[in-house]
């Protein structure tokens, strides 16, 4: 399952890792991939996801260093949506998410970790768990949508960081997209964090 959603985030991002400009070739508001690229990645993707299920059904329990399989499952599947969105195939990410992703234990820490916020708040996550069980109950239940969810681990990537500035519900960068793309990649998260305000 690992391998599977591995080669088709590899088959959207390979490109990438050689292209400084990779994100602003992106044409905007049309679909990205290309339908051969779209398929080759949903049919891994597909995979990956039917082997981390059948793995949960077959023990529940198994836990991986990250999580329980269950969540783990719940994660490709965020992680699908969000490259599918990334690339602008909306209506395709759409159709990849379930009613009933993640554990009620992630549900309910995605809740409180929403609750606590004040209204439209900027709340900072570091990794899949503490962060798609959030931007889940955000797109699917329409829970606290006037927060913007801003995961640490991206932030040293040029592309998130001009998501954050230019897209949805955008947060306070007072960097030019010229800086972010050629002096920020490479700053540890916490410099990033303490330089994004003005």
């Amino acid at each position: 399952a690992r391998a599977y959603s591995s080669y088709a985030r590899y088959l959207t991002r390979a490109s990438e890792f050689g292209d400084p400009l990779f994100y602003e070739k992106i044409p905007k508001g049309s679909n990205a991939m290309s339908p051969d690229l779209l398929s080759a990645y949903l049919a891994h993707h597909q995979q990956a996801s039917h082997f981390y299920y059948r793995l949960y059904q077959q023990n529940p329990k198994f836990e991986t260093f990250v999580s329980d399989i269950y969540n783990v499952y719940s994660n490709d599947i965020m992680d699908a949506f969000l490259t599918l969105r990334y690339f602008q195939n909306e209506e395709t990410a759409r159709k990849l998410l379930k009613d009933k992703l993640f554990t009620p234990f992630y549900i309910e820490m995605a809740k409180n970790y929403l609750n606590s916020c004040d209204k439209d708040a900027i709340l900072f996550t570091n990794g899949d768990n503490d962060t798609f069980p959030l931007w889940y109950l955000q797109e699917v239940k329409g829970f606290r949508k006037d927060v913007r969810v801003v995961n640490l681990s991206l932030l040293n990537t040029d592309w998130y960081i001009l998501q954050m500035k230019h897209e949805g519900k955008t947060i306070p960068i007072n960097f030019s997209d010229e800086y972010i793309r050629n002096r920020l990649c490479g700053h540890t998260n916490d410099d990033l964090a303490l330089r994004i305000w003005p």
